[in-house]
């Protein structure tokens, strides 16, 4: 893939729990960007759709995003921003099986109800 096709930009989310300095029992609880970055996002195939159902999952897109020190870090427990519509993250992201320093794969599904 080239750089250039990476023409979406999404936004990662991390979600965290701290502290309020007023009354220190108190925890908020939010979700606050971690990072943002291009990315091509793609819907996936009926044929991939079938595949993932046969098995339990909602997969229903790919965001492939280029390495970077942030990237490598991105987990299932972050969400996905695009398009004003959250995504969940399925499963660690996949490195790119030709060179694992330029690429990496996220499956996504649609986000939990909870985070509307």
């Amino acid at each position: 893939m080239e750089f250039g096709k990476l023409k979406h930009r999404i936004t990662v989310q991390k979600y965290t729990e701290s502290q309020d300095d007023n009354n220190p029992e108190y925890l908020t609880k939010e979700w606050v960007e971690y990072c943002t970055v291009w990315a091509d996002v793609q819907d996936i195939s009926t044929r991939d759709t079938l595949q993932a159902q046969s098995i339990g999952s909602t997969l229903q897109a790919r965001a492939v995003i280029r390495y970077s020190s942030k990237a490598v870090l991105i987990d299932s427990t972050m969400r996905i921003l695009f398009e004003s519509k959250f995504y969940q993250i399925n499963g660690n992201p996949k490195r790119d099986l030709h060179n694992r320093k330029t690429y990496i794969t996220l499956e996504l599904s649609e986000g939990l109800k909870e985070w509307i």
